[in-house]
């Protein structure tokens, strides 16, 4: 175990150089950052007919996809909280209250710069824009397990003398909406120039939208300050405003989003007419998507930048790794990025935004493309994923009454168990299919897996057991494939991650890190049990490791929580199947291991530049900046997560259906657990290997539960294979050693 120790950690040590790459970013200092604010735009607005300036500035620039996570439920004020403070954000109470400083508050009789002082005990003197709630908006978030820090890009800003500017809002009839205040805003709420108030927008009579934006004042208004630098943050909320509008009639709305769409348009074209694009730069940002897109279960919105380095191309990050993908927390960065400053503040997750050459010279297709496809896969996640464990435990339930009250009948329906193994197997394929109607690819997907449980339980008729690992090491090889080649069948993977919701955007995601660490150690222990020899054993060594490396190199899986999983449950599987006792020297041994290796990966990690650390050394260096609190912070937030899916994910039944079917089989049929023991230790302490992965992994994961879930599937089907092939005989106190023999017999051809 020593060696194997040492060995593990010196190959980590040599490789994971390998994996990284760089990225260069382009800067400019002295312009302008003018970020044009366009709430629930969505990509299909954008076309020649009634937007040919965002159409010109997608070809002349760069478009990306932003995927738009915040704390709460992602609305406008989320949103923009989140972009302020280049980390995930939530509002709290009803509105945020953005106001002019000598704006009345009718419902407080005090202005707005008065009730702010009150409020907060600080003079906003010489701030022309003012956050009245941000008192309870900092107290909203010091409840969450974050280290967010509201107002953070304002404060940096501020601090090196760039001014910021916020103009426009998105009030309708009689109420306030000004969400954009949060991203210009310090850490106090404050925001040095701009104007909020009612002079912003019109009361029209001619339009069910009753309150529109003034963008002849705006325009006015927006040249009226021209020092440099500055950032100039403009909102243009029509958008928004004719959701909250009452219903129309069909036509009459859609001319109604035509003509606002030309006005917003001509807005832009105006903006991008007054900047000198060698040293200024334009963001157009959609903080929240359109209710509509929601329902379709289409989250992303459209980015558009142009300027310094983002010319002809398309949009990606450090942050997400992902072709025409940024998160709604890189745009503070990049702004910062611009004028070469640094987040004093360790608080920021987010990476400049950098531009890429496109191969194609329509990005704005493209970036269609790669939305409708993520689309399609939000739309059949539930219905697959949600019928795909319903049919676990309906299976394992099945079979297991099968066992204990009619024994032929479960050698009848034994071949289901293939369905258990194949679904992931199919999930991981299916996106690649390209399939753009969700019925078609719910059918493709039932009748694929049902192809290969047929296909395999013919050719493996009387090997049930070494068809299961046989799909296992198919499963497992296409996923080294498609990691070490960038991930794409997993980002396309209904058991993979969603790029809309911002969980992760590359690597290995927790299903499939269940996967990987149950089908390694079936596969090693099945071929061990077979070949029980010293070459063997060290090749399964080495083969635990290069899984390692594949879950925590920072250029590949960078999985920090398998990272800690996959060595506990490979270096006890190592320990077990070669015969070493599991005692208090043992485990001291494999924690200093798993520790050391987890430590040198993760110092690798954050030692790489900082666009291209993997979530896992940015969150080291955010510990390593704000101390022990941070660190706690990440551990609070992990556990809470885990609670919450505990309670909540259907992921939750699985596992406790496959716990309580352990329990059950080791009484029923009666001596089966101890005759698969006796006859096939090897693999009993294999089924133990993968046991711990899956309780290790659903401790300090957080989404725990389902990789605790994914990597149980591949325990027990293969035990309730080998049961289902145990005469009955076997459980007899009155077993003869002939009964013994054949049974043996009949078990090893699973092996064979």
């Amino acid at each position: 175990m020593k060696k194997h120790t040492l060995l593990l950690i010196l190959i980590l040590i040599l490789f994971s150089p390998l994996f990284a790459v760089s990225q260069e970013i382009s800067t400019a200092d002295g312009g302008e950052v003018c970020l044009l604010v366009i709430d629930k735009l969505a990509l299909d607005d954008l076309s020649n007919d009634n937007t040919p300036a965002l159409v010109n500035l997608v070809k002349t620039g760069s478009v990306g996809l932003s995927s738009n996570r915040t704390l709460g439920r992602g609305n406008t004020e989320d949103a923009c909280l989140t972009i302020g403070a280049g980390n995930l954000a939530q509002s709290f109470g009803q509105r945020i209250m953005g106001l002019n400083s000598d704006e009345l508050v009718e419902t407080r009789n005090q202005t707005a710069s008065q009730l702010h002082q009150n409020l907060t005990g600080k003079n906003p003197a010489n701030t022309s824009v003012l956050m009245i709630k941000i008192s309870e908006l900092l107290a909203g978030v010091a409840k969450n397990n974050v280290n967010t820090q509201l107002g953070t890009l304002g404060e940096i800003l501020g601090k090196s003398h760039i001014p910021v500017c916020v103009l426009g809002n998105g009030d309708i009839n009689q109420q306030f909406y000004r969400a954009s205040v949060a991203i210009a805003m310090d850490a106090s709420g404050r925001v040095p120039l701009g104007n909020v108030g009612p002079l912003t927008s019109n009361h029209v009579k001619d339009s069910f939208v009753t309150t529109q934006t003034n963008y002849t004042y705006l325009e006015k208004e927006s040249l009226s300050y021209t020092q440099k630098p500055l950032v100039k943050i403009i909102e243009l909320s029509d958008l928004a405003r004719l959701e909250k509008a009452d219903t129309a009639d069909p036509e009459i709305l859609k001319q109604e989003k035509r003509n606002i769409l030309k006005k917003i348009d001509g807005f832009a074209n105006s903006a991008a007419n007054n900047l000198d694009f060698n040293r200024d730069l334009l963001m157009v940002v959609v903080p929240s998507a359109a209710a509509d897109k929601v329902k379709q279960k289409d989250t992303f919105t459209p980015i558009i930048i142009k300027g310094p380095g983002y010319k002809e191309g398309f949009l990606s990050s450090g942050a997400t790794r992902s072709d025409y993908i940024i998160a709604s927390t890189d745009i503070a960065s990049t702004i910062l990025h611009f004028y070469k400053l640094q987040d004093d503040t360790g608080t920021m997750i987010g990476q400049p935004i950098v531009s890429r050459k496109s191969q194609q010279s329509d990005t704005l297709s493209a970036a269609k493309l790669i939305e409708d496809q993520a689309k399609i896969v939000n739309l059949i996640r539930t219905p697959l994923v949600k019928g795909y464990v319903i049919l676990q435990i309906a299976v394992i339930v099945l079979i297991l009454l099968c066992l204990v009250s009619a024994k032929k009948m479960a050698e009848l329906i034994s071949p289901l168990l293939l369905v258990l193994l194949a679904a992931p197997l199919v999930f991981l394929l299916l996106g690649k299919l390209g399939l753009v109607v969700v019925w078609h690819n719910i059918i493709v997907a039932i009748g694929s897996i049902l192809l290969i449980t047929l296909i395999f339980s013919k050719i493996y008729k009387n090997n049930l057991y070494t068809a299961l690992v046989v799909i296992a090491a198919a499963t497992l090889i296409i996923i080294n494939y498609d990691v070490l080649t960038g991930s794409s069948l997993i980002k396309s993977s209904v058991l993979g991650y969603d790029l809309m919701s911002g969980a992760r955007y590359y690597g290995i995601g927790n299903e499939y890190v269940g996967v990987v660490v149950g089908s390694s150690i079936l596969l090693a222990s099945s071929l061990y049990q077979r070949f029980n020899k010293p070459l063997v054993l060290w090749l399964i060594a080495l083969f635990f490791l290069s899984q390692c490396i594949l879950l925590g190199s920072p250029g590949l899986g960078a999985q920090s929580d398998g990272m800690i999983t996959t060595p506990i449950a490979f270096l006890l599987t190592l320990a077990l199947i070669t015969g070493k006792k599991i005692n208090l020297k043992a485990l001291l041994i494999l924690g200093v291991t798993v520790a050391v290796t987890v430590i040198g990966g993760v110092v690798y990690d954050m030692s790489s530049s900082l666009e291209m650390q993997s979530h896992i050394g940015r969150a080291a260096n955010q510990i390593t900046q704000g101390g022990i609190h941070n660190g706690l912070t990440i551990i609070m937030r992990k556990l809470a997560m885990n609670i919450k899916l505990i309670n909540y994910s259907i992921w939750s039944y699985v596992f406790l259906v496959i716990l309580a079917t352990l329990g059950i089989l080791l009484y029923v049929p009666v001596g089966g657990m101890t005759f698969i023991k006796s006859q096939y230790p090897i693999l009993f302490k294999g089924f133990a290997g993968i046991l711990a992965g899956a309780i290790v992994g659903g401790v300090i994961n957080d989404s725990g539960i389902v990789l605790a879930a994914t990597t149980s599937i591949y325990l027990v089907a293969p035990i309730l294979s080998l049961m289902i092939n145990i005469p009955s005989r076997v459980s007899s106190s009155t077993t003869d050693s002939s009964t013994l023999s054949q049974t043996n017999d009949k078990l090893s051809i699973q092996l064979d």
